[in-house]
Order: structure tokens, then sequence, then C-alpha cells
């Protein structure tokens, strides 16, 4: 295997042990929680790596070994790990494994990897799967084609259509729709409606305007393929 071992990951874990020794009970407990939440991240991330590798011909083996003994691509992996470990989304835990994997970038530049290192971080699978939701509803959504890029009019009746429990309940008010929408045009996700003081289009609903660039193509491909994997190894 191309990854660190969990042998590995133990052994950067073991910095915590000297803390053990001197916190109290409860804080024992809250860092023994620490531990394994950010274990469990690697886990997700080296396992997505793995099931990938399988997939690689021997001249992509190859490329992605000499990736990893670089200097650059040690940097590029532990930016993304250090992403990952703040981030509670096991869809996007999985897209930076493909962004990783990704090494001639021929599915995905270099600048959008760095940008979805940034994107990503932090983010929730409610908020992912708000996006992807919204990338499936495009179709039916009301849509402004003039201007430098599409510009869509979303309402509540994506949320209620969902066949996502978790986003049906999670977003399941305008104003936390709202909120969500505005979550990924800050995360790039999606873009910002060029015209600032447009008003939706319905009267009888909340609509919130986004725009749908390149970029949120690619993320859309990108976590499209993060999530199907995720599903495979779980």
């Amino acid at each position: 295997m191309l990854v660190p071992t969990k042998g590995d990951i133990d052994s950067i874990l073991s910095e915590y042990d000297e803390l053990l020794k001197v916190l109290p009970s409860f804080a024992k407990y809250a860092v023994e929680v620490y531990k394994l939440v950010r274990l469990k991240r690697m886990r997700l991330f080296l396992e997505s790596l793995s099931r990938m590798e399988e997939d690689l011909t021997s001249k992509q083996k190859k490329r992605l070994r000499k990736v990893l003994e670089s200097k650059e691509g040690q940097r590029i992996l532990s930016d993304y790990i250090d992403s990952l470990l703040r981030t509670s989304s096991e869809i996007s835990i999985v897209a930076f494994a493909l962004l990783y994997a990704d090494v001639e970038h021929e599915r995905y530049s270099l600048s959008f990897k760095r940008q979805a290192s940034v994107s990503l971080a932090g983010i929730t699978d409610e908020t992912v799967l708000l996006f992807l939701t919204i990338v499936r509803s495009l179709r039916t959504l009301q849509k402004k084609a003039q201007g430098p890029y599409p510009v869509y009019f979303c309402d509540e009746r994506v949320i209620v259509n969902s066949d996502n429990e978790m986003v049906r309940s999670y977003f399941a008010s305008p104003e936390l729709l709202v909120s969500g929408v505005q979550e990924l045009i800050q995360r790039r996700l999606l873009v910002p409606d060029y015209a600032q003081a447009r008003f939706g289009l319905s009267s009888e609903s909340v609509d919130v305007s986004f725009g749908f660039g390149k970029i949120s193509e690619q993320f859309a491909d990108l976590l499209t393929r993060a999530e199907a994997l995720r599903l495979q190894i779980f």
C-alpha cells in the first residue's frame, strides 16, 4: 500500500499520551474521543486511496509512489490531511482522496485542488448533500441564462422533493435553505448572483438565487464521485 499504515498514524498520535498523564479524568476522555474521531477520518481517507489504488495501472501506481515521495507531494498531502481532520463530512474526506490520487491532474487542475482544500475544510455532510440535491435539481429550477454564467432560483420545493432524509430534515425551513445556499456560495461551490439586488421570481415562496459556474461543475463532478465511492466503502 502506498499510504501510511495504522502504526504510522498511532505513532503520530502518541504525542497526546503526555497530555493524558497530567489531565483530569474528564479531560482524558475528551482527548480520547478527539483522537478516535481524527483516526476515523484518517482511516476513511486511507481506505479511499486504497480502493482507488486497486484500479490504477502499474504506471499510475509508480507515478503515485513518486508523488508520495516528493517534497511537493508530501506538502499537498499534509494540506489535505490538515483539512480533512477538521472536516466532519465523510463525502469530502473521500473527495480529498480522489483529488490526491489524480496525480497527473488529468481530471482536476492544480488550482482547483488547492481551492477544494480550502472550500471543503470544515464542511458538513448536510451542506455537501444540499449542494448535490441542488445539482440534481438544476433542470427543474427557473433559470436566467443571459450573463457571465447561468443563475438559478431555488425554493423549498427542492428540499421537499429531495430523496435524502437528511436534507429534508436539516433544511426544512426557508431560512435554513437560504443560509445553506449562502454557505455554499461563501465556500465557492456555488457563485453569487451577479445581479445582487435581484428578487425571487415567485411571490408564493422564498426564492434564493445563485450562479452555477465552471468551478461549480467541477465540484459537482468531484462530490458526486466521492458520494458513490463512500457508499462502496460502507
